[in-house]
C-alpha cells in the first residue's frame, strides 16, 4: 500500500520557513519496522531541505510503497 505524507511549506509570521503536517501520522505509527522509521526520517529530512531551499505550497511525499 502506498502511503504519503502531505506537508504544506509556508513561513511563520516572522518570515521563517515553517512546515505544516496535513496528514495525521497515527495510521503510520501503529507498526513501523526499523527500515520504515529510517525512510520516514529521510522523508522528513528531504522536506526540511526543500523548505529551506524555498519550496512553498503543498507537497506530497511518498513514505511507503
Amino acid at each position: 500500500m502506498r502511503r504519503t505524507l502531505s506537508i504544506r511549506h509556508t513561513v511563520d509570521r516572522h518570515g521563517k520557513p515553517l512546515a505544516e503536517l496535513i496528514d495525521n501520522l497515527s495510521g503510520l505509527c501503529g507498526g513501523l519496522y526499523p527500515a520504515d522509521l529510517r525512510h520516514l526520517a529521510r522523508t522528513f529530512n528531504t522536506a526540511a531541505n526543500d523548505l529551506e531551499q524555498g519550496e512553498r505550497g503543498l507537497v506530497v511525499y511518498c513514505i511507503q510503497e
